[in-house]
């Protein structure tokens, strides 16, 4: 993967997780909460996975590389 579909990776991730968190609030606001148990692990995942995936060294080196070089 190049840098930019990493960013890209990472934007769509939190634009998830953002969703996931408003469905959240929705669901628990009309009593649906087997949905809002859905949407929490949902949420959960996304959230464990970019952990993971933007404290990974070399993942890191990437993602800074194409910022250091798009700002030279």
């Amino acid at each position: 993967m190049n840098p930019e579909q990493l960013k890209q990776m990472v934007k769509w991730l939190n634009l998830q997780i953002l969703h996931l968190t408003d469905s959240i609030k929705e669901a628990h606001q009309s009593n649906n909460y087997g949905r809002a148990i859905q949407y929490e692990g949902m949420r959960d995942a996304f959230k464990k996975f970019l952990t993971k995936f933007t404290s990974t060294t070399e993942e890191k080196e990437k993602i800074t590389n194409k910022q250091t070089r798009s700002r030279i």
